[in-house]
């Protein structure tokens, strides 16, 4: 994507672009192995590619044949040397040996897909050729054979000693296997294989998933583990953490969730469209004064993980030597003002002036001066921003000790540099402040220039371009919603972190609670008005069903859809086992002036998302 979406509009009609291209040639329209493009760009456009086309492309197998020819090339020796910086992060380097037999296997692995897609070209020229068909079954079973073969326990890519190292060359390796499994079940007849085969490419599908899944979480466990129990700083473990969620979320869990989970829920023929609602944080800017742990750290840190709306500004108090404190504004429709804020610091009443930054357009990355000894962020700039868009505060503020520690300082510029923080893809979304430095003890020692409760560490979250508050309908494809995008919701439904996977959220509904979603539609001349209504949910209580109850725009019941009980993850190996149901029941939009549902729950469960399904039936 050359130029960053200022609306959610924009951002859909440039993937519509790059599937359309694809349905029609087969081909990107941005060649992939183009040395101007970046690797890192280049596996956007193939995972982008993966969940759109999830979503948009009625029929998996030409979806496969792309996955097969072009991600394959994608991975290649500057690819693996991003997966391995960030094994060097954690700490723990894959040995020159393992590395060397992970990369042997991937090369053999891609000689197997060469062969079979070659077969597949040939068999589509002439489709009625027998001996075609054969080949192409041959070509398959040796492919399938060898994939699975690098996947299954203490394989290559699969080593306990070696798993989150190895986590981003098994998602791969998983996700070709499973497009595999899923092409045999659509197109495997036209190879002459056998119904029985199938029907174990089916079963193996479904076995497969489930556990490629806990595989995944339990190697994200180990991961944060290993980072945890490393010699070193809890603002670097924190800022290590941080990074290692990043990796996991774009190279795995995204993937995970959205194609995966994906392949296995379609709806119409059509798929469904899905946006990844979650952030990704920066390090650390800043440090607080105290000697936090890492879990006291992620426990602040982590309450901020829930969607806050689309940003609008932020304020910052400061008295042009040292920042105060934040407020960060975001747009919320609901919310007196259509707006809602979060204050981080404190008012000591310091702070002689407040510069505000607005976001009129989409921010795609932000510059801090200062490092984890600067204690407070010194020079902030936003880019992508118009007007008011950097923050300088002045580098003649006195040197601060922290009490007790003369060789600690609060203001520290020696060292201190420029980076930019950005994530491919992804604009800012949220920013976040820690104020732990709410001592009133002004005598520190030394040159005793104490500053009491000032804005101690500011965290960037960015966001997906897609992410926007409104909630479309389509015509054709399933909207699945994300219980984070809410309108209202009663006090207590709450937020749970990766509850679903690792970077993966829900909302907990207590028995009896409500959540209300509201809706826009994606193309305004729609002919298409009329719902059907699903739900994405875990549920494990001690009843052996529960039930949320579906309400229209009019508050009126509209039906009951009954829940089965999921597994979770004590007995599930790791995650939570999440299932959707549908009412099977279509509620028409054109018969009411506000496109809106609202769920109730008559038992305590977690919601994901809530689906709707344009349908054609006709309903009240």
């Amino acid at each position: 994507m050359s130029t960053t979406p200022t609306d959610f509009a924009e951002w859909y009609n440039s993937q519509q672009k790059i599937v359309e291209a694809y349905q029609k040639d087969g081909t990107l329209p941005v060649e992939i192995t183009n040395s101007n493009v970046s690797e890192f760009q280049k596996y956007y456009l193939l995972k982008n590619l993966l969940q759109v086309g999830v979503s948009y492309i009625p029929y998996v197998s030409s979806l496969v044949s792309f996955v097969i020819d072009a991600s394959w090339d994608t991975l290649n020796n500057q690819s693996q040397m991003l997966w391995n910086s960030y094994v060097d992060m954690v700490n723990s380097a894959i040995s020159t040996y393992d590395l060397a037999t992970v990369k042997s296997q991937v090369e053999e692995c891609k000689d197997y897909s060469k062969k079979f897609q070659t077969q597949r070209k040939n068999l589509a020229k002439t489709p009625n050729d027998e001996k075609l068909k054969n080949d192409c079954k041959v070509a398959f079973v040796n492919f399938e054979t060898k994939i699975s073969s690098l996947l299954v326990k203490n394989s290559s890519t699969r080593k306990d000693e070696y798993c989150y190292q190895e986590l981003a060359a098994f998602t791969f390796l998983a996700t070709t296997h499973l497009f595999l499994l899923k092409l045999a079940i659509v197109e495997g007849s036209n190879w002459n294989l056998a119904d029985a085969s199938i029907n174990t490419y089916k079963t193996d599908f479904t076995s497969k998933t489930n556990e490629y899944i806990a595989h995944t979480v339990t190697s994200y466990s180990k991961g944060i583990e290993k980072i945890k129990s490393l010699t070193v700083s809890s603002v670097e473990k924190f800022n290590r953490i941080n990074q290692f969620r990043k990796f996991c979320s774009i190279y795995v869990f995204d993937i995970v969730d959205g194609v995966w989970i994906g392949l296995k829920d379609k709806f119409n023929g059509t798929g469904i469209n899905v946006q990844n609602v979650r952030y990704i944080w920066s390090n650390l800017m800043g440090g607080e004064s105290q000697n936090y742990s890492i879990d006291q750290l992620e426990q602040y840190y982590s309450s901020h993980d829930q969607y806050k709306k689309e940003i609008k500004k932020v304020d910052f108090e400061n008295d042009g030597y040292w920042l105060y404190g934040m407020k960060t504004y975001y747009k919320d429709p609901s919310a007196t003002n259509s707006e809602t804020s979060s204050y981080f610091g404190i008012s000591n009443g310091k702070a002689s002036s407040t510069y505000t930054v607005s976001f009129p357009t989409t921010p795609t990355s932000t510059s801090m001066l200062g490092d984890i000894d600067a204690i407070s962020p010194r020079k902030i700039q936003f880019n992508g921003v118009s007007g008011n868009s950097v923050l300088t505060l002045s580098k003649d503020a006195n040197h601060c000790q922290v009490k007790n520690d003369p060789g600690g300082k609060y203001n520290f510029y020696e060292n201190s540099s420029y980076p930019e923080t950005s994530v491919t893809n992804h604009k800012i979304g949220a920013l976040v402040g820690g104020n732990t430095n709410k001592t009133n003890d002004t005598s520190y020692g030394f040159f005793s220039n104490g500053k009491d409760g000032f804005l101690d560490s500011i965290l960037t979250g960015f966001i997906p371009y897609e992410v926007y508050n409104d909630n479309y309908l389509f015509q054709g494809p399933a909207t699945l919603t994300n219980a984070q995008k809410f309108y209202s919701k009663d006090d207590n439904v709450v937020f749970q972190r990766d509850h679903v996977l690792p970077t993966i959220h829900a909302m907990f509904m207590p028995a009896k609670s409500s959540i209300v979603f509201r809706f826009t539609y994606k193309n305004t001349n729609t002919t298409v008005t009329k719902y059907n209504v699903g739900v994405r949910y875990h549920f494990s209580g001690g009843q052996a069903t529960a039930s949320i109850v579906v309400k229209k725009p009019d508050n009126e019941d509209k039906g009951t859809i009954a829940l089965a009980k999921c597994s979770k993850s004590a007995d599930n190996n790791g995650f939570n086992e999440y299932k959707i149901a549908l009412l099977n029941q279509t509620i028409n939009f054109a018969n009411f002036s506000e496109r809106q549902i609202t769920l109730k729950a008559n038992n305590n469960l977690y919601l994901h998302s809530i689906i709707l399904i344009p349908s054609k039936a006709n309903s009240a």
